[in-house]
């Protein structure tokens, strides 16, 4: 199975025969589906998104006996908020003989079509005249690694506004957590904030104090506060951590 990011898990449809059918599969954290629908030899792959974020989908066909796809494999699409597609159709080679094959598919938040504008000049992600200490920064070895290499942390005290670095469509709201610490639990417990810019990239302002200020939909400009900076998550310290980032393809 290819799983395009740890919130995506993927799903695996087996399907036989040529009578008129029709399969569901959905991600079990996101309404982020894929349906098969089967009738008269031809298959379409329809996947939607329910979400308010683009996604990015792959469907990957192998195993195939007395079927032939419309284009080239692995099938590749990424849908915008509430969109639904076929993103690719199964023809019988034969269509009065069995048909065989095996769909594995997989999909993650963000665009793969996202081009970054090089040059846009972002804000500072947090208010107030005080200087603040980069606590860790590119490459960090504590946690900025992998995909969160080239991200910032900012040491500031909790209750520090927390401002949009760039004007944007809210996208994601993660609150309600207190806690924080180095246990691997706390990973997903950092409230947080995503922004989707105009190029496709988009925000992440995480570890905030419970009680962000913006909803999912709300449009946001460069400047306007998000929440106040906290100590939520995995973290040992109060501080805000920036990152603006784009899903790559697979």
């Amino acid at each position: 199975a290819h799983i395009l990011s740890r919130a995506a898990a993927a799903a695996v449809l087996l399907l036989l025969g040529a009578a008129a059918r029709a399969d569901h599969e959905c991600l079990d954290d996101a309404p982020v589906c894929l349906d098969s629908l089967e009738e008269g030899g031809v298959t379409r792959l329809v996947v939607s998104n329910a979400t308010a974020r683009p996604w990015s989908f792959r469907v990957a066909v192998e195993q195939m006996t007395n079927v032939k796809p419309d284009g080239p494999l692995p099938m590749r699409a990424v849908l915008e908020a509430g969109e639904q597609r076929t993103i690719g159709t199964l023809m019988a080679i034969h269509p009065s003989l069995p048909t065989r094959w095996k769909s594995t598919w997989g999909a993650a938040p963000g665009s793969m079509l996202a081009r970054p504008d090089s040059a846009w000049r972002y804000q500072m992600p947090f208010g107030g005249s005080d200087e603040r200490v980069l606590s860790q920064g590119v490459g960090g070895n504590f946690s900025h690694t992998g995909p969160a290499r080239y991200s910032f942390d900012f040491s500031m005290p909790s209750g520090t506004p927390v401002l949009a670095a760039r004007a944007g469509r809210v996208v994601s709201v993660r609150d309600g957590y207190q806690d924080s610490g180095r246990r691997k639990l706390r990973y997903d417990e950092a409230n947080a904030v995503e922004v989707l810019h105009a190029d496709g990239t988009v925000a992440t302002y995480a570890h905030l104090r419970k009680g962000i200020r913006v909803q999912v939909g709300d449009r946001v400009g460069a400047g306007q506060p998000l929440g106040l900076s906290g100590d939520s998550g995995f973290s040992t310290g109060p501080h805000l951590h920036f990152m603006v980032w784009r899903r790559l393809a697979d």
